[in-house]
């Protein structure tokens, strides 16, 4: 789509437009965007804006917020800016904005090394309500006490008023990772990373670690805030067709005017290097009566170097989807045919979003005996790899699967913008510029180009970072049926010694304090208070609503196609929907296997290896799901089994043809490959299930 550059859209690198200095001007072309970065003179501050034709415009204030320990004072942070600042002093002013605002995406999160806030709408004086009430939580939180017992931690007697009951330390947060910690996916995700960096804020653990949330003071808290949270220590993104010009003003004049600049200290240092691997054990709770058989994760994991140089970067995305990127990748195959455990573990690939790369790969579903086997068998597959080097079998569907990964306008629930945002901030919260990170197609050239040049590129790349490279760590998280019980033994007791050393007085004066929470939560806001939480009017709301093109064409009986012509970048998107809701019941019990199983086979005298790669060489993906709903004007339920297939335009024919050839004749005989998708299945359910109890 091109772009009409208007008056209000010209900006001239050096000069200085409502307090902000012009640093660049750029064409990013495969974002149809011009991309303006700036500096805000009194502060420091820097802005980057994707400015393009998109109605969906985005912000996000950006900090870096290192760690110094465990007691998740940024994780608390971030929740306790969102309760009541200067200009809007209501206790919740994000859930009257989930009210009153056609926001698309509202949201917060803590990172190892940052905490982002971001927000997005189509309308535009939606978008600025909700940047200036997000831009004074984060600049001008009212930071009450109250806030940070609710939010993070206090102790109450179970009993309240009883000075005679039983103590029980209670918050937000401290909830939240006492149910996080206890989650074996979680422990193997954090830990993946955790164990490499151990000398560098990134070995702690950023969300809070239950035992060390209570040592987190208002003092702290406060400090942590004015150390960090200045525009000096801050970065916006915004995305959308909204006039550069126009956010500087707004951002000038309701935010930044008051603000100098000061020096702050917020750069993660890089990790000292190791001389040899080392073995992290970790354990997760489970039920006296589990048997902790087959419930393990052990992980091996590689710090590789710097995300901030993007060819090395690509480079080893390249290298990740051609050893992990589908079933027919050589050391997902591997380990997944040695028997040594059920699946991959959720943590295997390569993690880009931290100053550092990290590599990942091991098995769920195994015993912390089979660690030996489990890293022979990577690091002996690793070793064949690179004897036998990379086949252009391997290799291409490797490329067109990232450069297909890079060229689609991904969105899955949120904005097109936050993985933009994502892509931005590994080059730019380590001082290099936006654009480095966000570039995709001028470093796939290079990098297409260095293969062609040397061959053993990539073969050199895999001996150096993995074989050669003796920062490794393996972590072992196993079940352990007496943690819960004992857990909760050290927590009481740490309550009755707590207990046992407050005075009189100081127990009188918890319950008050107690009181002053209870009196906090309880009271309404005021009237006037809520009524400075701006919101949308009718007249704000666009008169038109966008029409999606369709149209359709039959092929006879109840067939027909439905076109959707839109701005997709090449990428066809193409859903095949069959009608389920005649089945028996117990057929019905099959179809979640069926749907995974017809995408995930091989062919008769095809192996699904080899499937997966022409699969990986023709589409983007393909995959299915179940559906069931409701017909709009029918008392009808309709249940549908709908494949997904995703491919760039030149490439749809072969891509159809490879999905003709599974739905007609996916070859089922192989039953450990059947066994391996039922395991695979079964695991993600048992994931979900943990994490949507929480």
């Amino acid at each position: 789509m091109s772009r009409i550059k208007k008056e209000c859209d010209i900006i001239d690198p050096g000069k200085v437009y409502s307090g902000f200095e012009a640093l660049s001007v750029q064409e990013l072309s495969e974002y149809e965007s011009t991309a303006f970065h700036f500096t805000h003179i009194s502060t420091g501050l820097e802005l980057f804006h994707l400015h393009n034709n998109d109605r969906e415009n985005l912000f996000a204030f950006v900090f870096r917020t290192p760690p110094d320990d465990d007691t998740g004072v940024a994780h608390i942070l971030e929740h306790s800016v969102l309760c009541g600042s200067e200009r809007f002093p209501v206790k919740d002013p994000f859930v009257l904005l989930l009210k009153g605002s056609l926001h698309t995406f509202l949201n917060a999160f803590t990172f190892p090394d940052k905490t982002v806030y971001p927000a997005s709408s189509m309308v535009e004086k939606d978008f600025y309500n909700l940047m200036v009430v997000y831009g004074d939580a984060v600049f001008f939180p009212l930071l009450k006490r109250e806030v940070l017992m609710q939010e993070g931690q206090h102790l109450e007697y179970r009993r309240p008023g009883e000075q005679d009951g039983r103590f029980e330390r209670v918050g937000v947060v401290y909830n939240e990772m006492k149910g996080a910690l206890a989650s074996a996916e979680t422990l193997v995700g954090t830990w993946s990373f955790r164990s490499l960096f151990p000398d560098t804020p990134y070995g702690f653990e950023s969300g809070g670690n239950p035992l060390k949330i209570p040592d987190l003071t208002y003092k702290g808290l406060s400090s942590f805030f004015h150390k960090y949270y200045h525009p000096s220590n801050c970065r916006i993104f915004i995305y959308g067709n909204i006039p550069t010009k126009k956010h500087l003003l707004f951002l000038q004049e309701n935010l930044l005017s008051s603000f100098n600049r000061q020096q702050i200290s917020s750069e993660i240092p890089l990790q000292p290097r190791w001389t040899e691997p080392r073995t992290i054990i970790k354990t997760f709770p489970v039920g006296k009566e589990e048997s902790p058989a087959g419930k393990s994760s052990i992980v091996l994991n590689w710090l590789i170097g710097t995300a901030t140089d993007p060819l090395k970067m690509l480079s080893m995305e390249v290298l990740n989807e051609i050893l992990l990127g589908n079933a027919g990748s050589p050391l997902r195959q591997a380990l997944i045919k040695s028997g040594l455990g059920e699946d991959i573990s959720p943590a295997s690939g390569l993690d880009t979003e931290l100053k550092e790369m990290v590599f990942s790969v091991g098995l769920r579903g195994t015993d912390p005996y089979q660690q030996q086997a489990i890293e022979f068998k990577i690091l002996d597959t690793l070793k064949d790899v690179a004897e036998t080097g990379f086949e252009k079998e391997l290799l291409d569907p490797a490329l067109q699967r990232i450069e297909f990964r890079h060229r689609e306008i991904r969105r899955g629930g949120s904005p097109y913008a936050l993985q933009l945002l994502w892509s931005s901030l590994r080059g730019w919260l380590h001082n290099t510029t936006p654009e480095v990170t966000l570039e995709f197609e001028r470093w796939l050239k290079v990098l297409k180009n260095r293969i062609d040049e040397d061959k053993n590129y990539l073969v050199d790349l895999l001996i150096k970072n993995f074989l050669e490279n003796p920062h490794r760590s393996t972590i072992v998280i196993k079940p352990d049926p007496e943690q819960s019980e004992r857990g909760q033994r050290k927590e009481e007791s740490l309550l009755k010694q707590v207990e046992a050393n407050l005075s009189v007085e100081e127990k009188q004066g918890l319950i008050a304090d107690n009181r002053k929470l209870l009196d906090y939560q309880n009271t309404p806001d005021g009237l006037e208070e809520l009524n400075k939480v701006p919101m949308l009017n009718i007249q704000d709301l666009p008169a038109e609503v966008e029409i999606i093109p369709t149209s359709r064409v039959d092929f006879g009986g109840d067939v027909g196609c439905y076109f959707h012509d839109l701005s997709t970048r090449r990428i066809v998107y193409l859903d095949l929907v069959f009608a389920t809701h005649g089945l028996e019941k117990q057929d019905s019990l099959l179809l979640p296997l069926l749907s995974r199983a017809l995408c995930g086979c091989g062919l008769a005298g095809i192996p699904y290896g080899e499937v997966a790669r022409t699969l990986a060489l023709y589409s983007g993906g393909f995959t299915a799901g179940l559906d069931a709903g409701s017909v709009v004007g029918r008392e009808e339920v309709r249940e549908q089994i709908i494949f997904r297939l995703k491919t760039l335009k030149g490439k749809l024919i072969p891509a159809l043809k490879t999905v003709k050839d599974l739905l007609l004749g996916a070859d089922f005989s192989d039953l450990d490959r059947l066994k391996d998708i039922l395991l695979n299945q079964r695991n993600a359910l048992k994931v979900s299930m943990i994490l949507g109890s929480r």
